[in-house]
């Protein structure tokens, strides 16, 4: 466990995504936020890169990666604060060109991050002990389906809404605004659209019940389909956030920009030949 700075928070709680957040508004303390998708669409990298602008802002931000060690956290944050390819932080002998002055700068920049790391397996109960004198913005939990159940139970679903309860209390009962990720199953890749719904969130219902705002990524590029059907964006290097569920707000999509290699997510430009083309 460790904090990167000790900075004092201040502002509303917003992703820092400006389609997004236009969607979304501030997010409300007491509230949870689920973050649903496929492995490999983007769930690790649109996380870093909310942990990444809220602390930005001076927000205090917790994070429970259940399935990453500290250190492959921390590539993750160096490679997208100093744009050196993830690969290279993981694997390179040597600096190559600026990357040095690049790597200390980023290094420099999360020193003023009031963000906290956990790592290992823990259970809502122990998220809410762990936090409770902390006075957290947000705490990000990654993903939901590896926390532990605070008590016995006979099934898997059971668990999993258990799980969800729990998350809801941590947010009420700290006011702080919990923001969860979950898997989905396949069952979307089947469909015509092949486009995710909250019926394909993972092994219960209840956390489509629990949650106050449910967003779902999709690459639509992936799944071999060249245009997206809803904005008639070109689907390379296209992410679509769809706002499945938002409590107090309305429902739609949002569209971002995503660089593996970095593990970058990006507010989305659309190519200047699609401006061109529908230009009127």
């Amino acid at each position: 466990d460790k904090y990167f700075n000790e900075s004092v928070g201040e502002g509303g709680i917003k992703i820092g995504l400006a389609q997004l957040d236009d969607a979304l508004g501030e997010l409300e303390r007491g509230d949870v936020t689920v973050v649903a998708a496929r492995p490999a669409v983007g769930k690790s990298a649109l996380t870093t890169q909310i942990i990444e602008n809220m602390a930005k802002r001076g927000l205090k931000v917790a994070y429970f990666n259940l399935e990453m060690s500290d250190k492959q956290v921390y590539e993750r944050f160096v490679s997208r604060l100093a744009e050196i390819g993830l690969t290279r932080i993981r694997r390179a002998k040597a600096f190559l060109g600026d990357e040095e002055e690049k790597f200390y700068r980023a290094n420099e920049e999360m020193s003023d991050y009031q963000v906290w790391i956990a790592s290992g397996t823990v259970s809502p109960r122990e998220i809410k002990a762990e936090c409770r004198h902390q006075d957290f913005d947000v705490i990000v939990v990654d993903y939901l389906q590896l926390l532990m159940p605070d008590s016995r139970y006979s099934g898997r679903n059971e668990e999993v809404a258990s799980i969800s309860r729990g998350l809801k209390s941590v947010a009420r009962d700290l006011n702080t605004h919990v923001i969860a990720l979950s898997q989905i199953t396949r069952a979307s890749e089947s469909r015509g659209t092949k486009e995710p719904t909250m019926a394909e969130l993972r092994e219960s219902g209840a956390i489509e019940q629990d949650a106050d705002i449910v967003i779902l990524l999709y690459r639509p590029a992936m799944l071999h389909i060249p245009t997206d059907r809803e904005s008639g964006y070109p689907t390379e290097g296209l992410g679509i956030i769809i706002v499945a569920k938002q409590r107090n707000g309305e429902t739609g999509n949002a569209y971002f920009g995503h660089n593996p290699e970095m593990t970058k997510i990006t507010d989305y430009v659309p190519p200047l030949e699609f401006l061109l083309k529908h230009a009127k």
